[in-house]
Protein backbone atom coordinates (compact mmCIF):
# COMPACT_ATOMS: atom_id res chain seq x y z
CA UNK A 1 0.00 0.00 0.00
CA UNK A 2 1.29 3.48 -1.06
CA UNK A 3 1.94 5.76 1.71
CA UNK A 4 1.04 9.57 0.47
CA UNK A 5 1.72 12.55 2.19
CA UNK A 6 -0.29 16.22 1.34
CA UNK A 7 1.86 19.02 2.58
CA UNK A 8 -0.94 22.46 2.37
CA UNK A 9 -1.81 24.84 4.79
CA UNK A 10 -5.18 25.01 3.07
CA UNK A 11 -7.82 21.90 4.38
CA UNK A 12 -10.02 22.10 1.24
CA UNK A 13 -7.34 21.86 -1.28
CA UNK A 14 -5.82 19.16 0.38
CA UNK A 15 -8.92 17.56 0.47
CA UNK A 16 -9.37 17.66 -3.07
CA UNK A 17 -5.93 16.46 -3.62
CA UNK A 18 -6.49 13.45 -1.77
CA UNK A 19 -10.00 12.58 -3.65
CA UNK A 20 -7.09 12.46 -5.98
CA UNK A 21 -4.45 10.63 -5.06
CA UNK A 22 -7.58 7.90 -4.24
CA UNK A 23 -8.66 8.06 -7.58
CA UNK A 24 -5.39 6.89 -9.34
CA UNK A 25 -3.93 5.23 -6.54
CA UNK A 26 -6.38 2.41 -5.21
CA UNK A 27 -4.82 0.94 -2.69
CA UNK A 28 -3.42 3.76 -0.45
CA UNK A 29 -3.00 5.51 2.61
CA UNK A 30 -3.16 9.50 2.74
CA UNK A 31 -1.53 11.96 5.75
CA UNK A 32 -1.69 15.53 5.84
CA UNK A 33 0.35 18.16 7.23
CA UNK A 34 -0.22 22.08 7.04
CA UNK A 35 2.88 23.16 7.67
CA UNK A 36 6.86 22.34 7.30
CA UNK A 37 7.35 21.51 10.68
CA UNK A 38 4.81 19.67 10.55
CA UNK A 39 6.23 17.61 7.96
CA UNK A 40 8.51 17.12 9.32
CA UNK A 41 7.75 15.40 12.22
CA UNK A 42 5.53 13.16 9.69
CA UNK A 43 8.59 12.31 7.70
CA UNK A 44 10.03 11.40 11.03
CA UNK A 45 7.53 9.07 12.57
CA UNK A 46 6.61 7.48 8.98
CA UNK A 47 7.97 6.66 6.05
CA UNK A 48 6.51 8.08 2.67
CA UNK A 49 6.72 6.85 -0.46
CA UNK A 50 5.34 10.23 -2.08
CA UNK A 51 5.03 14.05 -0.97
CA UNK A 52 2.65 16.62 -2.37
CA UNK A 53 3.96 19.77 -1.13
CA UNK A 54 2.55 23.21 -2.04
CA UNK A 55 5.63 25.34 -2.15
CA UNK A 56 4.19 28.19 0.34
CA UNK A 57 3.64 26.52 3.00
CA UNK A 58 4.20 28.45 7.03
CA UNK A 59 7.39 27.70 7.50
CA UNK A 60 9.19 26.84 4.36
CA UNK A 61 11.29 27.99 1.74
CA UNK A 62 10.36 26.94 -1.71
CA UNK A 63 13.78 24.39 -2.91
CA UNK A 64 15.60 24.50 0.27
CA UNK A 65 12.58 22.64 2.19
CA UNK A 66 12.87 19.47 -0.98
CA UNK A 67 16.35 19.57 0.01
CA UNK A 68 15.72 19.00 3.53
CA UNK A 69 13.11 16.78 3.16
CA UNK A 70 14.89 14.58 1.21
CA UNK A 71 17.90 14.26 3.56
CA UNK A 72 15.01 13.07 5.99
CA UNK A 73 13.75 10.75 3.94
CA UNK A 74 16.01 10.06 0.99
CA UNK A 75 13.61 7.93 -1.07
CA UNK A 76 10.63 10.09 -1.23
CA UNK A 77 9.22 10.83 -4.11
CA UNK A 78 8.18 14.56 -4.00
CA UNK A 79 5.55 16.40 -6.67
CA UNK A 80 5.45 19.85 -5.87
CA UNK A 81 1.54 21.39 -6.25
CA UNK A 82 1.73 24.62 -5.97
CA UNK A 83 0.28 28.16 -8.19
CA UNK A 84 3.21 29.83 -8.40
CA UNK A 85 4.62 30.06 -12.11
CA UNK A 86 5.53 27.05 -13.28
CA UNK A 87 8.28 27.84 -15.51
CA UNK A 88 9.75 30.22 -13.18
CA UNK A 89 9.60 27.74 -10.33
CA UNK A 90 9.93 23.90 -11.60
CA UNK A 91 13.64 23.95 -12.74
CA UNK A 92 14.72 25.08 -9.26
CA UNK A 93 12.57 22.53 -7.74
CA UNK A 94 13.59 19.76 -10.10
CA UNK A 95 17.11 20.47 -9.63
CA UNK A 96 16.10 20.18 -5.87
CA UNK A 97 15.56 16.96 -6.35
CA UNK A 98 11.68 16.91 -6.68
CA UNK A 99 10.21 14.46 -9.15
CA UNK A 100 7.94 16.74 -10.72
CA UNK A 101 6.03 20.17 -10.25
CA UNK A 102 2.34 20.62 -10.93
CA UNK A 103 0.37 23.88 -11.53
CA UNK A 104 -2.77 24.05 -8.87
CA UNK A 105 -4.63 25.27 -12.09
CA UNK A 106 -3.70 21.72 -14.40
CA UNK A 107 -6.94 20.23 -15.44
CA UNK A 108 -7.49 16.79 -13.86
CA UNK A 109 -6.18 15.01 -16.89
CA UNK A 110 -3.18 16.15 -16.31
CA UNK A 111 -3.07 15.81 -12.35
CA UNK A 112 -3.67 12.41 -12.40
CA UNK A 113 -0.85 11.44 -14.92
CA UNK A 114 1.01 13.56 -12.85
CA UNK A 115 0.41 11.57 -9.48
CA UNK A 116 0.42 8.18 -11.35
CA UNK A 117 3.51 8.33 -12.93
CA UNK A 118 5.44 10.62 -9.81
CA UNK A 119 3.56 7.05 -8.04
CA UNK A 120 5.80 4.72 -10.14
CA UNK A 121 8.67 6.01 -9.69
CA UNK A 122 8.45 8.31 -12.74
CA UNK A 123 9.52 12.04 -13.21
CA UNK A 124 6.73 13.85 -14.49
CA UNK A 125 7.72 17.59 -16.32
CA UNK A 126 5.72 19.46 -18.98
CA UNK A 127 6.74 20.04 -22.41
CA UNK A 128 6.95 24.14 -21.27
CA UNK A 129 9.56 23.33 -18.20
CA UNK A 130 11.36 20.91 -20.68
CA UNK A 131 11.53 23.14 -23.25
CA UNK A 132 12.93 25.90 -20.73
CA UNK A 133 15.55 23.68 -19.52
CA UNK A 134 16.95 22.87 -22.88
CA UNK A 135 16.82 26.08 -23.64
CA UNK A 136 18.27 27.84 -20.78
CA UNK A 137 21.19 25.00 -21.28
CA UNK A 138 21.93 25.81 -24.74
CA UNK A 139 22.68 29.59 -24.07
CA UNK A 140 24.49 28.84 -20.44
CA UNK A 141 21.80 30.27 -18.03
CA UNK A 142 20.91 29.15 -14.77
CA UNK A 143 16.94 27.89 -14.77
CA UNK A 144 17.46 25.85 -11.40
CA UNK A 145 18.20 29.75 -9.77
CA UNK A 146 15.66 31.29 -7.96
CA UNK A 147 16.78 34.90 -7.91
CA UNK A 148 15.70 35.66 -4.40
CA UNK A 149 17.43 33.51 -2.88
CA UNK A 150 20.57 35.32 -4.27
CA UNK A 151 19.89 38.22 -1.78
CA UNK A 152 21.73 38.69 1.02
CA UNK A 153 19.48 39.18 4.75
CA UNK A 154 19.71 42.70 4.71
CA UNK A 155 18.81 43.03 0.64
CA UNK A 156 15.68 40.71 1.32
CA UNK A 157 14.71 43.25 4.26
CA UNK A 158 15.05 46.47 2.20
CA UNK A 159 13.31 44.49 -1.04
CA UNK A 160 10.55 43.32 1.58
CA UNK A 161 10.06 47.32 2.28
CA UNK A 162 10.04 48.25 -1.31
CA UNK A 163 7.44 46.12 -2.17
CA UNK A 164 5.13 47.34 1.06
CA UNK A 165 5.72 51.11 -0.81
CA UNK A 166 8.16 52.29 1.84
CA UNK A 167 10.45 55.00 0.27
CA UNK A 168 14.13 55.23 0.29
CA UNK A 169 13.67 57.53 3.68
CA UNK A 170 11.08 55.31 5.42
CA UNK A 171 13.63 52.71 4.60
CA UNK A 172 16.19 54.51 6.38
CA UNK A 173 14.48 54.94 9.47
CA UNK A 174 13.06 51.17 9.96
CA UNK A 175 16.46 49.71 9.05
CA UNK A 176 18.51 52.18 11.06
CA UNK A 177 20.80 52.75 8.22
CA UNK A 178 21.91 55.46 6.04
CA UNK A 179 20.25 56.91 2.71
CA UNK A 180 23.33 55.53 0.65
CA UNK A 181 22.92 52.16 2.32
CA UNK A 182 19.73 52.00 0.71
CA UNK A 183 20.59 53.03 -2.28
CA UNK A 184 22.93 50.78 -2.18
CA UNK A 185 21.01 47.67 -1.32
CA UNK A 186 18.20 48.84 -4.05
CA UNK A 187 20.28 48.64 -6.52
CA UNK A 188 21.79 45.53 -5.62
CA UNK A 189 18.35 43.81 -5.45
CA UNK A 190 17.27 45.64 -8.74
CA UNK A 191 20.80 44.13 -10.25
CA UNK A 192 19.94 40.52 -8.91
CA UNK A 193 16.43 40.33 -9.63
CA UNK A 194 17.27 41.31 -13.05
CA UNK A 195 14.24 44.49 -13.58
CA UNK A 196 14.49 47.81 -13.81
CA UNK A 197 12.23 49.56 -11.11
CA UNK A 198 9.65 48.58 -8.33
CA UNK A 199 6.73 47.65 -10.46
CA UNK A 200 8.77 44.75 -12.29
CA UNK A 201 10.50 44.23 -9.61
CA UNK A 202 7.13 43.42 -7.72
CA UNK A 203 6.12 41.36 -11.02
CA UNK A 204 9.20 39.47 -10.65
CA UNK A 205 9.03 38.44 -6.90
CA UNK A 206 5.03 37.56 -7.38
CA UNK A 207 6.42 34.83 -9.93
CA UNK A 208 8.29 33.20 -6.96
CA UNK A 209 6.51 33.49 -3.43
CA UNK A 210 2.45 33.49 -2.67
CA UNK A 211 2.74 36.24 -0.26
CA UNK A 212 3.32 38.46 -2.87
CA UNK A 213 0.64 37.37 -5.16
CA UNK A 214 -1.48 37.45 -2.41
CA UNK A 215 -0.95 40.90 -1.62
CA UNK A 216 -1.55 42.14 -5.31
CA UNK A 217 -4.35 40.22 -5.11
CA UNK A 218 -5.56 42.25 -1.85
CA UNK A 219 -5.04 46.00 -3.67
Amino acid sequence: MKQILIVDDHFLTSLGLELLIKKVIKKCSVCMAGNFEAAMRKLKDQRFDVMLLDLGIPGGHASEMIQTFLKVQPGLRILVCSGRDELANAPGCIHAGAYGFLPKHAPDTEAQMAIEMVAQGKKYISNAVQAKIVNDFMYGQNSSLNPIETLSPREKEVMDLMLKGCTSKQICGTLRIKFSTVSSHKNRVFQKMAVENSIELFKKVGQYSDEVLTREGQR
